[in-house]
């Protein structure tokens, strides 16, 4: 095979549109070495970069009506340019020529973040508004055409952080000012108008000192965490809406170590160390010199990768923007899994592969020793290759039952720690972990719907509140000038992606590493037959 990518669906016919710090080539300048990005010019029209056909059909483009607020050198007031780099890097993962997925969407910038990368809340809900506006048939800014829209959203508040431990909660109603549950109510709008959404799940927590301590569970993070289910604790309005968030995998298929997780990131993609053309290039910038190109990492990255996808998706199907519920068929398209090794599956099993993977304990699983610190818990013997011999390692349980205390131990309370298992015993199939007190007396329950997991040497182990030692709090909008909200019990941690706290089945993770389907699954050799015994290529 010759190792260059290539697909029969290309995005023609649908529209992306990059909120960002803009796109290069935003304002369609012209001439010989005009800043056009060869990324992003017409992948059957490239010639002459120079040429004036080439140049016309470059398929960015500004959004009529959509004033930016930014003005930049050369260009001038309300421009869509880039001057940062991240918006077009975003644009070339989603749709570049060479770098990219959909090579043929057209894209459209929308610059709602400054040269430093910085953006408020209200030029992003502008910039949202100003796409619902661009698809709206009965508005004047209307592009004229029922061609589905894509958005790429790859960006996301700043906090909780270890500086900023605080939780917004989004409560019911339309909340006042500019509060982040506005991401929550802007992102429920955009899909309910039948644009699809994709967004990046978030890029971990930082320590009081503004150092990165870990990943962070997506359910705590505003708009991404939309895109989940239900937590029953601080997310629980506009939850599950048919929006996209993306979380990142690394070159070896294991999560990006920055990467949100569980609930509210809903697959993943790679997103770290990117190879990718610089956003500066110009019509005569050549592709062969090293030094033209940058290394990437970020959420920021993994969802244009798949927002590029829904770009392909769209068009194969021949959907647009008159199709019935088309967010809610984009989000059950994510959704659909295959096992390893299947290479036309959507999203699959086989990566990241460092997922922390919870199953259902038996009925009853926990047991207390009179006078002994410890609980020994019993796990399906199907799983026994699964917890068997991990002494010392680290496992998390979770209890189905709102309260539950067992021989004088209150089993609820220990799931909100992680415990090292101090016994085995491989006849019985248990674990036996080690308590801060001793159970009251020997006893045994715990009912049903009780699940646990390996956590050392996960992901989800390197959760940045609990690396941190930082403790969360959950506030309604009554409780925030004051922060008088109650304490969040982080773990235990949502594990894997799509994570639903109220399944009942026999694996509660998932493992959702995104896999494109239109990538041809016809083999061509590049070299000739021969004869495999003497070891020369087929």
């Amino acid at each position: 095979m010759n190792g260059v990518y290539n697909s029969p669906e290309e995005g023609d016919g649908c529209d992306l549109y990059v909120i960002e710090t803009g796109v290069r080539g935003s304002s369609r300048p012209t001439g010989t070495n005009a800043a056009l990005h060869p990324e992003l010019y017409d992948p059957d029209n490239i010639t002459d970069l120079n040429g004036t056909s080439e140049q016309q059909s470059y398929r960015v483009y500004e959004v009529t009506g959509f004033q930016s607020g930014f003005t930049i050198s050369g260009y001038g007031s309300n421009s869509n340019e880039d001057d940062q780099g991240h918006g077009t890097n975003c644009a070339i993962c989603a749709a570049g020529i060479k770098a990219g997925v959909a090579r043929k969407t057209k894209i459209y910038a929308l610059k709602a973040f400054s040269s430093t990368g910085s953006g408020s809340l209200s030029d992003i809900i502008d910039a949202y508004q100003a796409v619902i506006d661009h698809n709206d048939s009965g508005h004047p800014n209307y592009k004229g055409n029922t061609r589905p829209a894509v958005i790429n959203a790859s960006f996301g508040p700043t906090t909780p952080s270890g500086s900023f431990p605080y939780v917004e909660i989004n409560e019911s109603g339309q909340d006042a000012g500019f509060d982040l549950e506005l991401y929550d109510e802007a992102e429920k709008v955009i899909v309910d108008n039948n644009i699809i959404l994709v967004r990046s799940a978030g890029n971990g927590f930082s320590d009081a000192s503004g150092n990165f301590a870990g990943p962070l569970q997506t359910r705590y993070v505003a708009g991404a965490r939309s895109s989940g289910f239900s937590d029953n604790d601080v997310n629980y309005q506009d939850v599950n809406i048919k929006s996209i968030s993306v979380g990142a995998s690394d070159y070896n298929d294991r999560w990006a170590d920055f990467s949100n997780y569980g609930s509210g990131t809903t697959t993943v993609a790679p997103g770290a160390h990117m190879t990718v053309p610089l956003y500066d290039w110009t019509a005569n910038t050549p592709y062969t010199s090293t030094s033209n190109y940058g290394n990437i990492s970020g959420t920021s990255f993994s969802a244009p990768v798949v927002a590029g996808i829904m770009c392909q998706w769209v068009t194969s199907n021949n959907y647009n923007l008159t199709t019935t519920d088309l967010t809610g068929l984009a989000k059950d398209f994510i959704r659909q899994r295959g096992t390893v090794g299947d290479i036309s599956a959507i999203s699959s099993t086989a990566y990241p592969i460092n997922t922390a993977t919870e199953y259902r304990l038996p009925t009853d699983p926990f047991a207390t020793t009179s006078a002994s610190a410890t609980l020994k818990i019993s796990f399906p013997p199907a799983q026994s290759s699964v917890f068997l011999n991990n002494i010392n390692k680290y496992i998390q349980f979770r209890v189905g039952a709102a309260s539950l205390s067992i021989g004088g131990v209150n089993v609820k309370d220990e799931s909100y720690e992680w415990h090292q298992i101090v016994a085995q015993d491989p006849v019985n199939n248990t674990i036996t972990i080690a308590l801060q007190n001793p159970a009251t007396s020997t006893a045994s329950g715990g009912g049903t719907n009780n699940y646990m997991c390996i956590i050392s040497d996960t992901h989800e182990f390197t959760d940045g509140p609990a690396f941190a030692n930082v403790t969360l709090y959950a506030e309604l909008d009554s409780e925030e000038s004051t922060h008088s909200g109650r304490a969040i019990n982080n773990i235990p941690v949502h594990t894997g992606a799509d994570f639903d706290v109220s399944s009942t089945d026999s694996v509660i993770s998932k493992v959702m590493g995104m896999f494109n389907p239109f990538i041809p699954k016809t083999i061509t050799w590049y070299t000739s037959e021969g004869d495999l015994t003497s070891g020369q290529p087929l």
